[in-house]
């Protein structure tokens, strides 16, 4: 094995196919944690939204003992926000949606004291 012309072509095509697997599968690692980090953020945002349509709602109940349907933007999202009695407590329910995401919290309020009694996702 003393003759070694004609090796180098099939070496460096070895290390390139190898380089370019690593190269794509960082590639394909790192888009799918990008894509993964953004739909969090758009969920938290969501969430934080239909807490607020819950948090409008709770007042609007309050000061007016009214209950309806509230619609409104908050954090580049539609949130529609129902109030509805049942059972003797006022449940509301506020879903957020938009871009891509979609989050609805439900919520058990007590009509004399204004308070949550419970918390849903």
């Amino acid at each position: 094995m003393t003759d070694e012309r004609g090796i180098a072509l099939p070496l460096v095509l070895g290390v390139m196919v190898l380089v370019f697997l690593l190269v794509t599968a960082t590639l394909s690692q790192s888009l799918q944690a990008r894509h993964s980090t953004v739909t969090d953020w758009q969920m938290l945002r969501a969430q934080y939204a239909a807490e607020s349509g819950i948090a409008r709602m709770q007042e609007k109940i309050c000061q007016q003992e009214q209950f309806g349907t509230i619609t409104t933007q908050l954090n580049g999202m539609e949130v529609v926000t129902q109030s509805v009695i049942r059972g003797g407590e006022g449940v509301i329910i506020s879903t957020a949606e938009g871009q891509g995401v979609k989050q609805t919290i439900r919520v058990w309020l007590d009509r004399k004291t204004c308070t949550v009694i419970r918390w849903e996702r």
